[in-house]
């Protein structure tokens, strides 16, 4: 056995916490490192007691050590029976009694809290879900003839444009204080008001539809970018620069919260979440994960995440239903608040999940969030709680997170028959905890069924939510490069609100011909927010526009009367006019594709089967002007020039 001297435990605890060391060196049962999880705040303090003591030259009375001392331990010989420590001179050092103390704790308290969990394991189920037992909000608000600007408007409403708008007035006027360049545009600055604030959230969202490079590059008059839309709203490049650079949502010599780092983005942040809360009733299940706005910016609260698509950014904690509706979000600043006593992660799932308790919801958490003092929290709202686990969590069975296991192997134990903890083998390792699920198995419903247990299922299903919210999100957002932290954050909640909106239209009208996309919905709210009028909307089915191809302008030109062969007059009909090819159509933005004749009758000539031909022939967007048959270019071309 190695011993020590009080001047090389000094040198250790300087150089690390020296906890770990002095365990090794004294036991043979190996230490957890995560101090986070696993040493409580007692021992924390009892720690750092002893490295302050270290680095002051070890002079310590012995009544700080008995202060240090008292309470841990009330035999100390039994304490070193257990430990195994000689009783050297070495040895009998007060750090190192200190230290043999709060592994002696550990191990009682490992002992206790096994006998807690038991083998014998109950089948649970799902609490009663009373969420749906009154009409929803979006029933009671909403009905199938309520358009989608209108669920729109119930978020981004008036009290946030009025905030927009005074708070940009009042911070343009701040700004034309200071001094400026003889030519700057800040000096044409005049005050906006609420139809020029949704016309400018208008032609922000247009952006997320039609990406440039620049935000100049949209008001350019060159044949590359010249877009008419932009040239008819009366609104200029330098207008929408201004605003732009003025767009604010607080009052910056207001008073508020000391080290408040959100400010900035918080009246905004709270209108938008509870507007999307009073209109929309989630289902009975909800989850809970972090997200990232991209940043790239010196921002005090940035964070790296590498296993995020985007990993510099701002931190989201967000709580999503499974279809995607954002029903929480909460921006990580690096201050952490504590609810009920739990940890900061469990914390964070109650406080995102206000409102929702009490109701027999499901909570599907991450290995971040799951722990045991969470759903024992939980059970007494009746909420339920289902997730990954991380096994170095306090209060689990070692026996169950330390179990050596074959595939498809699976540990299981029970606390107080409400709580399963389950350690599964697939590829690796998978650890959870549930408040909902026994020890049962499921076959998936994949190509390949394989045997998984019930909680793995339910976790990989609702987990989908976050990912649903995020996806949608990312497809035609406005959000652009800047460096002003909470413009982008608030292109985000903009973003949300989209996709809100259009969950909420999708319900309220289960027929597919009739739900939206991101892009149609989009679509839908820059018209409305531009105000484009009907004869603006005109599409190429009314207005057909020229093709600057060769082909095609033969083709739009060509006669019928040109066709010689009995053979093209049976395919184009027998109407003498001339012939071009035009769009079918379009239903809510989606083009219509039809199968093309012409390559239909050439695999048919060829021996192909009819469905095989329909298979394989080209599926196109347009037809024949006079006799509605849909071609391709190429074989409208060939049997306008070569038949």
């Amino acid at each position: 056995m190695q011993y020590f001297d009080d001047e090389q435990i000094r040198r250790v605890l300087e150089e690390s916490d020296g906890e770990d060391t002095l365990f090794n060196d004294y036991d043979c049962e190996e230490l957890d490192g995560d101090a986070d999880v696993e040493i409580d705040e007692c021992e924390e303090e009892t720690i750092e007691a002893i490295t302050r003591e270290a680095q002051h030259g070890g002079e310590m009375g012995e009544s700080a050590y008995s202060e240090i001392l008292s309470g841990q331990h009330e035999n100390a010989e039994v304490e070193n029976a257990q430990s195994g420590i000689s009783d050297s001179p070495t040895c009998n050092s007060p750090i190192v009694a200190t230290l043999r103390t709060l592994r002696s704790r550990r191990i009682q308290s490992q002992v206790s809290l096994d006998s807690e969990w038991k083998v014998i394991v109950k089948d649970l189920s799902r609490k009663l879900f009373t969420g749906h037992d009154e009409p929803t909000r979006q029933n009671l608000l909403f009905d199938t003839n309520t358009d989608l600007f209108t669920i729109f408007r119930k978020i981004i409403d008036d009290d946030i444009l009025k905030l927009m708008v005074h708070q940009t007035n009042l911070y343009a006027a701040r700004l034309l204080q200071e001094p400026a360049k003889p030519h700057s545009r800040k000096k044409r600055w005049s005050l906006v008001d609420e139809s020029e604030m949704l016309k400018f959230l208008g032609v922000v969202l247009l952006m997320g539809i039609i990406p440039f490079p620049t935000i100049e590059s949209y008001w350019k008059k060159d044949v590359i970018y010249y877009h008419p839309l932009l040239h008819n709203i009366k609104m200029s490049y330098n207008r929408f620069t201004l605003i732009l650079k003025c767009w604010h949502f607080c009052d910056n010599e207001a008073p508020r919260r000391e080290n408040d780092r959100l400010y900035k983005i918080s009246p905004l942040l709270d209108i938008i979440i509870e507007n999307s809360r009073t209109i929309y009733t989630p289902g009975d299940t909800v989850v809970v994960d972090e997200s990232m706005v991209h940043f790239r910016g010196r921002l005090h609260f940035r964070q790296y995440i590498p296993s995020k698509s985007h990993k510099y950014g701002i931190k989201i904690y967000k709580l999503c239903t499974v279809d995607g509706f954002t029903w929480g979000y909460q921006i990580y600043c690096g201050q952490s608040e504590r609810l009920f006593d739990l940890d900061t992660t469990g914390s964070i799932v109650v406080k995102l999940a206000e409102g929702l308790l009490d109701e027999g919801r499901c909570i599907i958490t991450d290995n971040y969030y799951t722990s045991v003092p969470l759903a024992e929290f939980l059970i007494s709202r009746n909420t339920d709680l289902c997730g990954t686990l991380n096994k170095k969590r306090r209060g689990l069975p070692k026996d169950v997170t330390d179990a050596a296991l074959q595939i498809g192997d699976i540990a299981v134990k029970q606390k107080n028959e409400n709580i399963t903890v389950l350690k599964w083998k697939d590829k690796r390792d998978v650890c959870a905890l549930s408040t909902c699920h026994g020890k049962g198995l499921s076959l998936t419903t994949s190509r390949l069924p394989k045997l998984k247990p019930d909680v793995i299922l339910t976790y990989n299903k609702g987990k989908k939510g976050i990912d649903i919210a995020d996806q949608l999100s990312s497809y035609n957002t406005p959000i652009r490069k800047t460096v002003i932290w909470y413009k982008k954050v608030a292109t985000d909640l903009l973003a949300i609100a989209v996709i809100n909106s259009m969950i909420i239209y999708n319900d309220l009208h289960p027929e597919k011909k009739e739900r939206y996309n991101v892009l149609a919905a989009n679509e839908a709210f820059v018209k409305r927010l531009l105000k484009v009028e009907p004869d603006q909307q005109k599409t190429r089915e009314a207005q057909p526009q020229p093709s600057t191809s060769r082909s095609s302008e033969i083709v739009r030109q060509m006669p019928f009367e040109s066709l010689s062969s009995s053979s093209s007059s049976t395919l184009l009909g027998s109407n003498r006019g001339s012939h071009f090819l035009e769009p079918i159509g379009n239903v809510r933005g989606i083009s219509i594709r039809r199968r093309c004749v012409g390559c239909y009758k050439k695999l048919i000539d060829l021996g192909s089967l009819p469905k095989t031909a329909r298979a394989k022939a080209k599926r196109v967007t347009t037809h024949c002007n006079t006799c509605k048959k849909t071609y391709c270019l190429q074989c409208f071309s060939e049997i306008l020039l070569h038949k």
